[in-house]
């Protein structure tokens, strides 16, 4: 898949992205809430693994590495599909809700002034 460098997606478009790579797949019949919940947790200690044993400074260096680079950027998509898959089976608009939660974020920690 190539894409213009510059481009930046969307939420929706990489979610139609996962979508499209799913059903291709028949994979979103299995798609049930409980379970996609499940497997993006999964996916998130993944990420936490790459530095269990690393403290603040170590992971700091960590992110430098590129192979340590390529292991997050790995599980940082798994954990994003996994989101997306969920977001799409609970019918959640992910812009909206970013937009409502930042709204409820300023209400509950203004900025400092």
């Amino acid at each position: 898949m190539r894409r213009n460098p510059n481009y930046k997606m969307t939420a929706e478009e990489l979610k139609d992205i996962f979508l499209t790579f799913s059903k291709r797949r028949g994979w979103e019949e299995k798609y049930f809430p409980n379970q996609l919940a499940k497997a993006l947790v999964v996916e998130a200690a993944e990420v936490l693994e790459i530095f269990q044993r690393a403290d603040d400074v170590e992971a700091a260096k960590m992110v430098q590495i590129k192979k340590v680079k390529q292991k997050i950027s790995d599980e940082a998509v798994d954990v994003l599909y996994y989101l997306l898959m969920l977001t799409h089976v609970a019918k959640i608009d992910i812009n909206e809700a970013v937009i409502e939660k930042l709204k409820k974020l300023e209400k509950r920690y203004p900025p400092k002034n």
